[in-house]
């Protein structure tokens, strides 16, 4: 198995590809979208089978910037119908992206929020693939919102008037 590097320039390299996935022009344009599927089945088979699991396992990194680098590919990926079909076919993606333990960030929780968003606008192809109960868990995640804590019910602020 061919290995990458976790260097600062594989992370932007990451990002960029995510950023260029999820481009509306990408989305539009029929020709543009199947070339990119093309490409990812290449490297897929180049690296036999191993970049999905590259960029699931770097979802839980230590280091913030692989683990944002990750969430960019991910909604990338969410947005086109066979990169939505190849992450719920991932053995326990559902499971994964709905771990509010696995990142204490701010940006990633919004990043990964975003990417159970994007799988939720495609519930046909999601139904499709995902068991009942993972499209449920999806569902619940994302009506908790991406701030969601558990047993710390509703908090409120009362603004004071100025005198």
């Amino acid at each position: 198995k061919k290995k990458m590097r976790g260097s600062l320039h594989q992370v932007k390299y990451h990002e960029m590809i995510g950023y260029w996935m999820s481009a509306r022009e990408v989305q539009r344009s029929v020709e543009v979208a199947v070339a990119l599927e093309h490409l990812y089945r290449d490297l897929d088979e180049e690296f036999s089978g191993w970049v999905l699991s590259h960029w699931v396992d770097e979802m839980s990194h230590s280091e913030t910037e692989r683990r944002m680098a990750a969430y960019h590919i991910m909604q990338g990926l969410a947005s086109h119908d066979w990169g939505v079909k190849e992450m719920c076919q991932y053995p326990g993606f559902v499971e994964i992206v709905t771990d509010r333990k696995t990142e204490v960030n701010k940006a990633g929780m919004e990043w990964r929020f975003g990417v159970c968003e994007l799988l939720l606008e495609r519930r046909d192809l999601v139904g499709e693939v995902l068991s009942d109960k993972e499209v449920k868990d999806l569902n619940v995640y994302v009506k908790q919102g991406v701030f969601y804590a558990a047993g710390a019910g509703p908090q409120v602020q009362v603004a004071e008037e100025a005198s």
